[in-house]
């Protein structure tokens, strides 16, 4: 069985659906956090997410600084990270309201 074989396995299993512009995509969301954090005029909501997809999925991977929109919240993708073969790609992303 290959990596590529599982990662499907997991976005069937635990689906998470995440759009980036008017496209819709399937993953699984691989950490999540939520609070507050201080800032001009009062606290602010925070939310930080890892999302994970099938690199084949993307016909080009987004721009760091583009956002993604996952369970009505919009993120900013800080950082995009893609395994060796191929497989997996993972956005690291960060509340738009930061």
């Amino acid at each position: 069985m290959s990596y590529a074989t599982d990662l499907e396995e997991m976005l069937n299993d635990l689906p998470a659906f995440y759009s980036i512009g008017s496209t819709q995509y399937i993953g699984a969301v691989n950490e999540s956090s939520k609070g507050q954090d201080a800032g001009e005029g009062g606290f602010l909501d925070d939310f930080d997410l890892t999302l994970v997809g099938k690199k084949s999925d993307h016909s080009t991977l987004p721009a760091i600084g583009s956002k993604i929109t996952y369970d009505s919240q919009a993120y900013r993708i800080e950082k995009i990270t893609t395994t060796g073969d191929g497989a997996e790609v993972r956005f690291d992303l960060m509340s738009a309201d930061r």
